[in-house]
This record gives structure tokens, C-alpha cells and sequence, in this order.
């Protein structure tokens, strides 16, 4: 985003008391399983062990912000969402999602 884009992400919360906007970037899990319900689950449950965040909040998280593709049937799966910048440096992998995507 540029500065005036930015700028009318912080006006919006703030009309409802929120003052902070927070700043996350994507992330992608895959995973299988004998079929696709059970390959979301694996997947969805991966980025829960990995990022330290509920089910809950990750399966909204993929919802809201990203997405659960097929990528090979019967039961391979690519769950993305954006994830907080903390949780990326605490991964380690802060560092890379900066220097491919221009997060301010």
C-alpha cells in the first residue's frame, strides 16, 4: 500500500476505537489426507501447531484473509491467511516474507 492508501486503512478503525492496524503477511500451509476433509483438517491443524494460533483463529484467519485450495485430488490441500508479523519473526521467517512482499 502507499501512504495514502495506508492512511485511509487507519481512518476506518479508528472511527471505532481501534488504533492499530494490524500487520501480518501471507503464509502457506499444505497437507494431505485421505480425502479432502480430512486433508483441511491436517492442514488447517499444521498452521495451529506451527503458528501458535487456535483452529478457530487460523480456519477464519484462511477464511477471511486467505483462502483452502485443492491442489491435487482425492485429498492434498494449500491453506493461506496472513498471519502477524510477530508470529512470522518468532518462525524465523519475518525476514523473507519482507523482502518478497513490500509490507510497510
Amino acid at each position: 500500500m502507499n501512504a495514502a492508501q495506508r492512511q485511509k486503512v487507519a481512518e476506518l478503525p479508528a472511527r471505532w476505537g481501534q488504533h492499530e492496524v494490524e500487520k501480518s503477511g501471507p503464509i502457506t500451509f499444505i497437507d494431505s489426507g485421505v480425502n479432502l476433509n480430512v486433508a483441511t483438517e491436517n492442514g488447517l491443524r499444521r498452521a495451529t501447531a506451527v503458528t501458535g494460533l487456535s483452529y478457530e483463529e487460523v480456519l477464519n484467519r484462511a477464511t477471511i484473509t486467505g483462502s483452502i485450495e485443492i491442489t491435487r485430488l482425492p485429498g492434498t490441500v494449500r491453506v493461506t491467511f496472513l498471519c502477524p508479523l510477530a508470529i512470522l519473526n518468532r518462525m524465523g521467517i519475518g525476514h523473507l516474507v519482507r523482502e518478497k512482499y513490500p509490507l510497510q
